[in-house]
């Protein structure tokens, strides 16, 4: 009888020791709030399109960067300890950035960069989100690649030229001119200004436009009937409404320099369309 005791004391012990031990585990819990946080993801730079209701389309160019940009607004609810994760997922093959996941409390914004090296056309892909309470939610979106731009067809035609020139320095003189700009086939982006600085027709200087800066227009450096010709500075171009009508294109390259023999001279490029 006694060795039964024994055995029967050492089981109850057991059991309040397990017992113990589950209720010390709940007491470290935090819980959920009782009121789930209810959340939309807002996108656009007014931030009027949720991505939660509706397959939302973003469009770029070839060969440029998109900024993705999400807004985690709280609607209702609690957000205490709840914590927002966030990633992208489906990405295809060819976009680089924007991989990485970020946790946050709402309300919360996000910009993804993705650099895109695509064929055009739609790319699905899908913005991801994970919480305690709602697990993982995966939305769809749609990725919208354009040609690369091409700058160069908006920019031909026929201008007038006043640059001021010297010899080291600017100012000296002015070269006053007309040129005409147009666009060098199989080569997008890229310009022809003919009788450059009021040189002679047989003088073509070629200027390169980057796509993935706007805006931006330089000389690289290139010889031409015995003149080299370079820009020492970025240059600028542009369109500006000069009638309400008609916009009047102008060109503005920084630094030129053009060297024929041991003769060396510095102008900058001042172009203004002629309508």
């Amino acid at each position: 009888m006694k060795q039964h005791y024994k055995i029967k004391s050492l089981f109850l012990i057991t059991v309040l020791s397990v017992t113990g031990y589950f209720s010390c585990y709940r007491a470290l819990n935090t819980p959920w709030p009782a009121n789930a946080p209810v959340y939309d993801i807002l996108e656009n730079e007014n931030y009027d399109k949720s991505v939660i209701k509706s397959i939302d389309t973003f469009s770029c160019n070839d060969s440029l960067t998109l900024e993705l940009n999400l807004y985690f607004s709280l609607l209702s609810g609690n957000p205490a300890n709840c914590p927002f994760t966030c990633f992208l997922t489906g990405l295809p093959p060819g976009v680089s950035g924007g991989g990485d996941s970020t946790t946050f409390k709402l309300n919360y914004y996000i910009r993804y960069s993705l650099f895109l090296n695509l064929d055009t056309g739609f790319y699905p892909f899908y913005i991801n989100v994970r919480t305690p309470v709602y697990g993982l939610q995966k939305y769809k979106a749609v990725m919208h690649v354009l040609p690369v731009t091409n700058n160069a067809p908006a920019l031909a035609g026929n201008y007038r030229g006043s640059d001021p020139c010297g010899y080291f320095s600017q100012g000296s003189y002015w070269a006053f001119y007309t040129a005409n700009v147009t666009t060098v086939p199989g080569h997008p982006n890229w310009i022809g200004i003919q009788n450059f600085r009021g040189l002679g027709d047989s003088i073509i200087v070629y200027c390169f436009m980057p796509w993935m800066q706007s805006g931006i227009i330089n000389i690289p450096p290139q010889t031409t009937h015995g003149y080299t010709i370079y820009s020492r500075g970025n240059g600028y171009f542009g369109f500006e409404d000069s009638t309400g009508t008609q916009h009047q294109n102008w060109i503005s390259i920084f630094g030129d320099t053009i060297v024929h023999g041991a003769d060396t001279q510095t102008c900058s490029t001042q172009l203004k369309q002629i309508l």
